[in-house]
């Protein structure tokens, strides 16, 4: 029975340096996302739903419920004409503020999600042999909302944002949905 004890004490405390690190906060973190792009407004009358792929990097000070995110992101939609084969796409650089709820500690913690940046918009179609682009950059802003799940040692999170991109003439508006990992 001391054998055992003893054994037990031992490894509880060679297993501490692997437990302790899953609890503490890093300062600065990685993350991937992807899911549905939904269209708004005039680009929902011409495209299709989507697909949505982002990269972010996280800085969050462990004393702060505020985090810096920078994004750099792909939506990508095909057009609703059979007559046509058309693309739409949109590449966007942003940085956003992600002001969190509740207790850091606690396993599900919703956030707001703000922010802005530039959009690089491409749309490009081919009728018969005929083939077209046009490709433009505009400034645009975000905002939404989401739900982190801490993990042990990263965490999980589901977001939905609403982005508008101020273009000449109409803005372009849609909604992606994501999944994604931070770690």
């Amino acid at each position: 029975m001391k054998l055992s004890m003893k054994f037990f004490g031992i490894v509880s405390l060679l297993a501490v340096p692997f437990v302790l690190p899953a609890q503490t906060t890093r300062t600065i973190s990685l993350g991937v996302s992807g899911g549905l792009s939904l269209p708004m407004g005039n680009l929902s009358d011409n495209v299709d739903a989507g697909y949505n792929g982002t990269g972010h990097l996280y800085f969050k000070p462990s004393t702060m419920k505020l985090a810096l995110r920078g994004d750099v992101g792909y939506d990508s939609w095909k057009a609703k004409s059979s007559v046509v084969n058309a693309n739409f796409s949109s590449l966007s650089f942003t940085g956003n503020g992600i002001f969190y709820l509740g207790e850091s500690t606690a396993a599900m913690r919703p956030y707001l999600v703000v922010g802005g940046g530039m959009y690089r918009t491409k749309s490009s179609a081919s009728v018969s042999g005929v083939s077209t682009s046009f490709t433009s950059s505009d400034p645009g802003i975000q905002g939404g909302l989401g739900m982190s799940f801490n993990l042990s040692g990263f965490n999980t999170f589901l977001e939905a944002k609403y982005i508008n991109v101020f273009g000449d003439g109409d803005n372009l508006n849609y909604v992606p949905i994501t999944f994604g990992i931070r770690f």
